[in-house]
């Protein structure tokens, strides 16, 4: 594969670059985009049209394929195999401020709503301290992940099928900048993720998550009741 080069001047095509070479590799994501030539979604005109309606077989064939490309398999890793319902928080997802995310009072109250429930497993990584076919065996047996908004979270493309995603959104689309406010939630990627047919996505906002974790405990505790008690169809 070549890595395009810049030197091209404007009307012409990019001269080929360096020669990037990897043992494993996948290509074929191109018709699927998270912003197309609109913004990620920081801006409300980014809401008035959607690239990925309909694609949603297309992004798990994508995804079962890069899988198979690592020598993993979602009957041997996936849910329900075991009977732990798994829920995993990825820490410090983004570098923006205002999405570089510890979750610890989150975690913390969702270990006290568990603590006597051997079934849930709750779980937390740095994913960025792990090499890629880590990050995606992680994601493979994950039923409940959370996480910012953003690039960061697009690693949750390998989450089985009927698995939830929670996504926490900058609500006041500051970007860590303050004096940026514009008041228009940024839902990064939302094209994206609301068109991952084989998973739920929710969001929430990341002003007031400190104060709200009983919007969170909530959320998780209905889709903690779906897995219970339709695991086996799902």
């Amino acid at each position: 594969m070549f890595h395009e080069s810049t030197d091209a001047k404007p009307g012409e095509s990019s001269p080929p670059g360096e020669i990037i070479c990897w043992k494993k590799g996948v290509a074929g994501i191109g018709l699927l985009t998270d912003h197309g030539n609109k913004l990620h979604g920081w801006e409300e005109k980014d809401y008035e049209y959607s690239y990925n309606i309909g694609r949603g077989g297309v992004m798990r064939e994508f995804r079962d394929f890069a899988v198979g490309n690592l020598g993993l398999d979602y009957n041997k890793l996936g849910y329900p195999t075991d009977s732990h319902i798994r829920i995993t928080f990825s820490l410090y997802s983004s570098l923006s401020p205002a999405r570089h995310l510890s979750f610890e009072k989150q975690i913390k109250t969702l270990k006290q709503l568990y603590s006597t429930n051997q079934m849930v497993i709750i779980e937390s990584y740095n994913f960025s301290e792990l090499d890629v076919k880590s990050q995606v065996e992680i994601h493979m047996k994950t039923n409940i992940m959370i996480t910012a908004a953003g690039g960061g979270a697009v690693t949750s493309m390998f989450l089985p099928d009927k698995a939830s995603l929670i996504l926490y959104y900058d609500s006041l689309g500051t970007n860590g900048n303050p004096k940026r406010k514009n008041g228009h939630p940024a839902r990064l990627d939302w094209d994206y993720f609301n068109n991952m047919a084989y998973v739920k996505t929710s969001w929430l906002p990341i002003e007031g998550m400190e104060e709200e974790l009983e919007v969170l405990r909530g959320l998780v505790e209905v889709e903690v009741e779906i897995f219970k008690t339709f695991g086996e169809e799902l």
